[in-house]
């Protein structure tokens, strides 16, 4: 457990949450869930949480509230919609008192939030973690859960619920935090007050005369002003055609499972099913079967052949070793005896070669048995060396002059008759 302590990151923000199960130490984490903290710490001074139940308590697992409606379908964040989750590497629920966000799927955190009651490792990557509980107050927490009584049907509601009192905020890490004023949603419908119009005037008077007139009478149509013979005030009634048929795919029948039809149609498919997987298995093991034939048949003939050698070579090395000293050399000379003869063969493989390669020219196709092979000679090519050898001597390479004889001196100009 030390481990984990370590791995975790450091805490700012400390706030006492106080139950009727008793009170309640919580540190979070801000900087690794600033979100998550910062709509936490301001429901909490807003007192949106005062008066809240733990709507849900499942036994070793989590204990759930933030709702001021206590349906558990209720709640709103500060931001006035969702806000995304926010996972972090070193944070996870691996043991209880830890503090997390509630949601109904990816990035839909509100205001509920949640206790772990165990370590919950199927909740990590799914709900945001953005605080724990400290100290002995973990056991209050541990209180919730006890002797609790569920409501039939009510998904793992109590009957008579915990509730939170009040928070309190002890430390805030977050200075810019303003608090909210309480807006009135109710709407409130105020009458309209009638018009009054200045009837001082004669035309003011007249006006509204005419003005009532209007809407005594209403829109004027075209048939009481005009007098049109081919105008008719009455509505022309379009009657349908007598051809005419609804479309037989407007009609959506209603087929019923349970019929006899529909019973012997799932039963045949279900058949048909199990045919087709019976034939796949026969198949695939009918399959099996032979390629392990095959490899048995192979792995006998390899044991076979194995058997065949070494009985061979046993039968050489004991036939060898009966001999005697002089009947090996015996037999070491005739075959080199042999081979000689073959050698001397050469000129009249050359010419049988050259006769046979004359004669199957149109045939293209040579025998197995062909000798030809005992004609070659292995002749090994000295790389051609362009460096100077020491060790070989050539005339041409060295001089062999004497530099003092007086030729040579004349020669190079340096003559001195005193010498």
């Amino acid at each position: 457990m030390s481990s984990v302590y370590v791995t975790e990151p450091a805490t700012n923000g400390k706030i006492l949450m106080v139950t009727t199960a008793g009170d309640i130490d919580i540190e979070l984490w801000p900087k690794e869930a600033p979100m998550a903290c910062r709509n936490f710490i301001q429901l909490g001074l807003e007192g949106y949480y005062d008066n809240t139940i733990f709507h849900r308590v499942e036994k070793n697992f989590i204990v759930q509230g933030g709702d001021p409606s206590g349906s558990g379908f209720g709640g709103e964040s500060i931001y006035g919609k969702p806000f995304k989750d926010e996972f972090h590497s070193r944070l996870k629920f691996s043991r209880r008192g830890m503090l997390g966000m509630a949601n109904s799927g990816k990035h839909d955190n509100n205001s509920q939030f949640f206790f772990t009651l165990n370590a919950a490792n199927g909740l990590n990557n799914k709900n945001t973690l953005f605080g724990k509980i400290t100290g002995n107050t973990i056991f209050n927490m541990l209180r919730i859960p006890e002797n609790v009584e569920y409501v039939k049907n009510g998904n793992n509601r109590p009957v008579d619920p915990h509730h939170i009192i009040k928070i309190k905020i002890l430390k805030n890490p977050f200075d810019d935090i303003v608090i909210r004023n309480k807006k009135n949603t109710d709407i409130q419908v105020i009458p309209s007050k009638p018009v009054k119009r200045n009837k001082n005037l004669l035309s003011f008077a007249v006006e509204e005369e005419e003005i009532k007139d209007s809407e005594t009478k209403g829109c004027i149509s075209s048939h009481d002003i005009l007098s049109d013979a081919h105008l008719s005030k009455e509505a022309v009634q379009v009657g349908i055609p007598a051809n005419f048929k609804k479309s037989n795919y407007s009609k959506v029948e209603k087929i019923d499972e349970d019929s006899p039809h529909m019973l012997k149609l799932r039963k045949k498919r279900h058949a048909d099913i199990r045919e087709i997987q019976r034939e796949l298995l026969a198949k695939k093991a009918l399959t099996q079967e032979q390629e392990k034939g095959e490899h048995e048949h192979m792995v006998n003939n390899l044991a076979l052949l194995e058997s065949k050698e070494k009985f061979r070579y046993k039968f050489k090395s004991t036939q060898i070793r009966k001999q005697s000293a002089s009947e090996r050399e015996k037999n070491n000379l005739h075959m080199l005896e042999q081979f000689e003869s073959l050698i001397k063969m050469n000129s009249a493989l050359s010419s049988y070669a050259a006769t046979k390669d004359s004669d199957d020219e149109d045939a293209g196709n040579t025998k197995g048995d062909d000798m030809s092979w005992l004609k070659h000679q292995l002749i090994y090519l000295e790389p051609e060396d362009k460096g100077l050898n020491a060790n070989v001597y050539e005339i041409d390479r060295y001089h062999l002059s004497d530099p003092k004889h007086p030729t040579n001196r004349h020669r190079r100009g340096d003559f001195d008759k005193n010498v």
